[in-house]
């Protein structure tokens, strides 16, 4: 239980990330994004949707 609880912080942790980001440069398809902010967005959000998976993954070995 305890690798579910650090798994889901981190998934938190990553969404916040995703959730700064957008709110700093607006949204990635956004024309006045520069390039270094897209690619930034696009690895947070890369992280997040992983750590999601992995987590969902963990939750379902769990309760079988």
């Amino acid at each position: 239980m305890e690798e579910l609880i650090g798994k889901q912080r981190a998934v938190d942790e990553a969404h916040a990330q995703v959730e700064d980001l957008r709110e700093r440069f607006g949204s990635p398809s956004a024309d006045s994004s520069t390039p270094a902010q897209a690619a930034a967005y696009e690895t947070a959000w890369r992280a997040w949707r992983d750590l999601a998976r992995d987590m969902q993954d963990a939750v379902a070995r769990y309760a079988k």
